[in-house]
């Protein structure tokens, strides 16, 4: 849907509603097979799972298939791609994260590294657990953003400064690039902002787009958690959930090694109110009376804190339906000019709550009671 990510039961009700504003209203699906069928590339893991919950594969295009291939072995702790390398990072990562807030006496703190090495294979250093969160963010880092380069895209942009006249007119005639800016320096010089034409693109020799698929493909199965929670999921993203924890049923079991499940907030410290506009855009109030809000793309410091905040989000949410927006200002954003200088300027921005991931359903108070994917009908209710 305008090149953002949905899990539908029906293409023609998510292209119909890209037609609409920020906000997806529920409406029932009546469309026939054919019209909410949809062509696309997945993984096999993605499609056994799609299978198992019930959607049908109508025609296969193409396959690409792998007699060999590397998969890590839980059992063994050896196999796969990039072990040496996690583990290099993640014992990095747990060292400079501390021990868990439950670990206070010596037998506690021997016990989590016995259990570090039992799940991952990883020695930790008990010299080494210093809470560091410079370094924790590094190895974090280090971590998450090694299989975005198997999926790196081979043409970027590059600046070129140019002092010989003769060189600069080879460039504006070369019919391999186009070239989208330039910029005169000084007198002497220019820059010139070019990108190579489509059909003149080198393959990257160290891109591999089924690597970046297999890791994005396991990523959304985080499904595999959602589904037990079922409504009680309040906002989730790529390797996060919140939810209401109820404590006689099924919730996430915590730890600290890959692919078990953090509580990031304070010790003894619960979510009381929780509400959000969208994607990257959520507050929440805690047991302690603080609150904390997240907005992509608007400076939060405590004059953008006074303006958008717990409370506004929380109002813009209650009236939905009448698509509210209220300005921001920034008297001071920082912005880089085309000739490579920072200056600061004014901002004002429009915030508004925006839901087009699914479909909002309204009671009759027209107040937003629930989500709904687009496609849904009441047969499969």
């Amino acid at each position: 849907r305008n090149g953002k990510l949905t899990f539908p039961l029906c293409r023609t009700c998510v292209q119909d509603h890209m037609k609409q504003d920020d906000v997806a209203v529920y409406q029932e699906c009546h469309h026939i097979e054919k019209e909410r069928a949809w062509v696309g590339t997945f993984v096999t893991l993605e499609l056994k799972k799609a299978v198992g919950m019930g959607y049908k594969i109508l025609e296969i295009y193409e396959v690409w298939h792998w007699n060999q291939w590397s998969q890590y072995d839980p059992a063994t702790k050896t196999g796969g791609l990039f072990t040496d390398y996690i583990n290099r990072y993640l014992k990095m990562k747990m060292e400079s994260s501390g021990y868990p807030d439950i670990c206070h006496t010596d037998e506690e703190k021997r016990h989590f590294i016995e259990e570090v090495y039992r799940k991952e294979g990883i020695t930790l250093d008990p010299d080494q657990i210093i809470p560091n969160k410079g370094k924790r963010a590094f190895s974090k880092s280090i971590l998450n953003t090694l299989w975005g380069k198997f999926g790196q895209r081979d043409n970027f942009s590059q600046t070129e400064y140019i002092t010989d006249p003769s060189e600069y007119f080879q460039l504006m005639n070369d019919s391999t690039e186009t070239v989208k800016d330039v910029q005169i320096v000084n007198d002497n010089m220019v820059m010139i902002e070019k990108l190579k034409k489509e059909q003149h693109v080198q393959p990257c020799a160290i891109t591999n787009v089924v690597i970046a698929a297999f890791v994005t493909a396991q990523a959304r199965l985080l499904y595999s958690v959602l589904e037990p929670l079922g409504n009680r999921v309040c906002y989730f993203d790529t390797d996060s959930i919140i939810y209401r924890h109820l404590p006689l049923q099924w919730n996430p079991t915590e730890g600290s090694s890959l692919g078990e499940w953090k509580n990031e907030l304070p010790e003894n410290v619960h979510i009381t109110q929780f509400v959000a506009g969208g994607p990257k855009n959520y507050a929440y109030q805690l047991s302690n009376g603080q609150t904390v809000c997240k907005v992509r793309g608007f400076t939060l410091n405590y004059r953008g804190m006074q303006q958008l905040n717990f409370e506004t989000v929380k109002n813009m949410v209650r009236h939905l339906e009448e698509n509210i927006s209220i300005p921001i200002d920034n008297p001071h954003k920082i912005v880089r000019s085309r000739d490579r200088t920072l200056w600061t300027r004014p901002e004002q921005k429009l915030y508004k709550a925006v839901y087009t991931k699914r479909m909002v359903h309204f009671n009759t108070r027209g107040e937003p009671d629930n989500t709904l994917p687009y496609g849904f009908t009441q047969a499969e209710n």
